[in-house]
């Protein structure tokens, strides 16, 4: 299980309505806070199968999620590369640096970077990409599952 080195994890309680994203942008923004992260998901077609995609804030997510990092940079997903958990890196032959073929649900096709590998998928799941790269393939309402903060020092 994914230990966490966060302070706050917020959710919309028993509702599967998810957040708005306005609201991680506030907490982003406030001093009392170090690190911020909204979850947002996202489907996508990795060599012709459907996939769950995870879509985070890269930097901050390193900081309040250990997912075990085997290798690469969770910041790199602010950039626009792709994480994969260990088990579908091995499944598709890939490591940090490798590009992957992905298939949004809008038709666009996006040749991503691995820019990372990670060991532990309790919270991250199997992919994560950075909310940036979400935004720029999707065309649905902001949704944030959860946001995860971080009191700063």
């Amino acid at each position: 299980m994914c230990s966490s080195d966060l302070d706050f994890f917020i959710d919309n309680g028993a509702s599967f309505v998810g957040l708005p994203f306005t609201f991680a942008e506030r907490l982003a923004e406030l001093p009392e806070l170090s690190a911020v992260s909204p979850f947002r998901a996202t489907k996508a077609q990795i060599n012709g199968e459907t996939k769950d995609i995870g879509a985070v804030k890269g930097s901050d997510f390193e900081q309040l999620i250990d997912v075990k990092l085997v290798d690469g940079d969770l910041a790199s997903l602010d950039d626009g590369a792709i994480a994969l958990n260990k088990d579908p890196a091995r499944d598709l032959g890939v490591g940090v640096g490798d590009t992957i073929n992905v298939t949004w649900q809008n038709g666009t096709v996006s040749d991503l970077q691995v820019g990372a590998i990670y060991a532990d998928s309790s919270i991250a799941r199997n992919y994560l990409i950075g909310i940036p790269l979400l935004e720029s393939v999707s065309t649905a309402e902001p949704q944030d599952f959860f946001i995860g903060a971080k009191i700063a020092d």
